[in-house]
């Protein structure tokens, strides 16, 4: 999974999203806390219009968008990424 941050704006990250399935884009609160829930953009097919569902954040309270390892942990355990 490949993350790579697009904008700060409005107390949000926004990242597009590589290598993860239908999921291409993610916004995290910085201010999210252990079990708040996080945008989660996907696609339900190939060429398909994009998606909005939702991924729970299982990191440590706050987001400073640089140590992605919680984001990408709570990408990894959210329903719209397949086993």
């Amino acid at each position: 999974m490949k993350l790579t941050l697009v904008d700060t704006m409005n107390g949000f990250y926004d990242f597009d999203v590589k290598d993860a399935g239908p999921i291409y884009r993610v916004t995290v609160g910085m201010s999210i806390k252990q079990g708040d829930m996080f945008n989660i953009y996907y696609r339900k097919a190939h060429n398909a219009s994009g998606r909005k569902g939702c991924g729970y954040w299982f990191g440590k309270n706050g987001f400073d968008g640089k140590d992605l390892t919680e984001l990408e942990n709570s990408i990894r355990k959210s329903e719209l990424l397949p086993a």
